[in-house]
């Protein structure tokens, strides 16, 4: 005999000073974040180690912000549970010693050392960074990130355009740190790569790649499209599933 279940709806969340929330009686805290980078909308993001991330414009009252996170309950909901189900690569909380992040799909662990000029060196597993005591490590992090990435992507460009030839000239392309996509295709025919790529296994920045190239000849996802990918790349799907693990990178908003 099948025992009666009994509905149990979720607690309402409860917002204490902005400081932190309570769902579920899951403490989570409430960082609020500034940068240099103008803003216009208030962003959040989550991180599995209970933190919701605010960036929000200079101007945005508590009574704004206490509206929008109790609009965005069924959002932090669904984030706290994706987290809660699987492994899942996410942006570090602080960017201090010990502090892992990631290259070409593999986890560094970032090393920070007292210097009197920023310098930042990759070493085997770790990524060590010189600073002074007052200099912002993240922002040291995210340049060296874009130093990087552009001769990894161009090498990626250059091979998967060449072993495929599925266009006739190869595209102009750029990149730059994106918060949504991997990947796109401007209407001025420019391909544009997320500097985030740069953090996942090489297999996957090629199916990124593949994916945008395939785009100039077939614009939606329709059964052409994905004919393309089939002959080019057999394997695709699988590249494509490991790029889902890396999915929490992009919600790093970046100063």
């Amino acid at each position: 005999m099948r025992a009666k279940s009994v509905y149990s709806p979720p607690s309402p969340l409860a917002l204490h000073e902005l400081n932190y929330l309570l769902i579920d009686n899951r403490r989570i805290e409430i960082r609020m974040r500034s940068g240099g980078r103008r803003r216009t909308r208030v962003m959040f993001s989550y991180h599995p180690d209970g933190i919701l991330f605010v960036d929000a414009p200079a101007n945005t009252t508590d009574r704004t912000l206490r509206i929008l996170i109790h609009r965005n309950e069924w959002w932090l909901r669904k984030e706290i549970e994706k987290y809660s189900e699987g492994e899942h690569v996410v942006f570090p909380s602080k960017y201090e010693t010990g502090q892992i992040l990631y290259f070409l799909g593999d986890p560094t662990t970032l090393r920070v050392r007292s210097g009197r000029a920023p310098t930042v060196r990759h070493k085997g597993s770790e990524l060590i960074v010189k600073a002074p005591d007052d200099e912002p490590i993240q922002n040291l992090v995210h340049e060296w990130y874009r130093e990087v990435a552009h001769p990894i992507l161009l090498n990626s460009v250059r091979r998967v355009w060449y072993s495929t030839r599925v266009l006739e000239l190869l595209p102009k392309w750029r990149h730059k740190f994106m918060s949504s996509k991997w990947g796109s295709c401007s209407s001025k025919g420019t391909m544009n790569l997320n500097t985030h790529l740069v953090k996942v296994p090489q297999k996957s920045i090629d199916m990124v790649v593949l994916h945008e190239l395939c785009h100039f000849r077939e614009l939606n996802h329709g059964p052409k499209f994905y004919e393309l990918m089939d002959r080019y790349m057999p394997d695709w799907k699988l590249h494509d599933s490991t790029l889902t693990k890396f999915q929490g990178l992009l919600q790093e908003p970046l100063g």
